[in-house]
């Protein structure tokens, strides 16, 4: 038997879908940026730059999986 509370708690927000599209659009920026960061570094030849895309794209897929911890179980 389920109380008012558990169904309350199973509902999703309208607001969720706001936070999950502007999640999205973080982390693809993140990754296309990240590419781009990583495509100029051979034209400069800067390892710096390189390293500074590799992390780009590292946090694109770090945010939405361990800080905000949505993943598909």
């Amino acid at each position: 038997m389920s109380t008012l509370d558990d169904r309350a708690a199973e509902q999703p927000t309208t607001t969720a879908g706001v936070g999950n599209v502007m999640t999205f659009v973080v982390g693809f920026v993140l990754l296309l940026g990240g590419f781009w960061l990583m495509d100029r570094s051979f034209a400069q030849g800067s390892g710096l730059l390189f390293a500074a895309g590799i992390v780009a794209c590292g946090l694109a897929y770090f945010i939405p999986t361990s800080i905000l911890g949505r993943t598909r179980r």
